[in-house]
């Protein structure tokens, strides 16, 4: 019997995906290349603006808005061909992601920051690095230094802050850093 079909109208979504039984979905640099090429590839065969995003080794974040084609559509097309890819040079069988991708449809301009933000400080949240600018596998060093990037439209999330500047868009992320790091210091010392 065939899944119902997943409803679907035009606008932004936080798009999240994990690796099936928890697994990692990237094991080398190499695949977060690969996948990230193909992003580039499906988004000049269905047209999306994809506003941020983070690949960790066992899941993704996406900020992604399609007004036309269906998200099913886009994330069917790119992660069909990132499991072919990922199974065939690792010599792997079977599914790679965790069932469906998870989607978020997002409503208010508060949540649009919140999650550029979540999805920004994810490596620092998952232990990857001390500064998620640095983190070269999410679109925030492009936000940083100001490196245009044909994936990335960043002119939404930075019109949200005054003459789009930038070091207000890092101010805000450092912030919620800091209390990340914070917090993991003081869980590691009781």
């Amino acid at each position: 019997m065939p899944r119902k079909a997943r409803e679907w109208k035009p606008g932004t979504y936080h798009v999240y995906c994990r690796g099936n039984r928890k697994q990692n979905i990237f094991l080398e640099d190499d695949d977060k290349r690969k996948y990230l090429s193909y992003l580039l590839d499906t988004k000049e065969k269905y047209p999306f603006k994809l506003h941020a995003y983070c690949l960790i080794p066992n899941h993704l974040h996406l900020l992604l808005e399609s007004d036309v084609v269906p998200l099913n559509k886009i994330l069917h097309t790119q992660h069909t061909r990132y499991a072919i890819y990922f199974n065939n040079h690792h010599d792997c069988v079977g599914h790679l992601f965790h069932g469906r991708f998870g989607a978020t449809y997002v409503d208010t301009t508060s949540y649009f920051i919140g999650l550029s933000k979540y999805i920004h400080l994810n490596p620092t949240e998952a232990g990857l690095t001390i500064s998620s600018a640095s983190y070269l596998w999410s679109s925030y060093p492009f936000y940083l230094e100001g490196i245009d990037n044909p994936l990335i439209d960043k002119e939404r999330t930075l019109s949200y802050f005054p003459n789009q500047d930038l070091t207000l868009y890092k101010e805000y992320l450092d912030r919620k850093e800091e209390m990340i790091l914070l917090k993991k210091s003081l869980s590691e010392k009781f």
